[in-house]
């Protein structure tokens, strides 16, 4: 990752439909599946304890692999375009 890069996303936390905690997602300069299965991790681990996240505010390069992926329902704020 490029010193100074924007974030490809912000990560959202949500419980009971309310915000709790966003946060900034770095990741490589090229996305590709290992980024995308992080995030997924990440998903599955917030909703083992009853949460959730959501990504806003997604780069296109992001936005485009999750939507390859049939992911962007699931993980991005409204599922449509930034």
């Amino acid at each position: 990752m490029e010193a100074g890069a924007p974030p490809r996303a912000v990560l959202v936390l949500r419980q009971a439909g309310q915000d709790v905690l966003l946060g900034p997602v770095y990741g490589p300069d090229r996305c590709d599946l290992g980024f995308v299965e992080d995030l997924l991790r990440v998903q599955l681990t917030a909703r083992r304890f009853g949460w959730s996240i959501e990504l806003r505010q997604v780069q296109p390069d992001l936005r485009e692999l999750l939507e390859l992926v049939g992911l962007t329902a699931d993980l991005v704020d409204g599922g449509g375009p930034a």
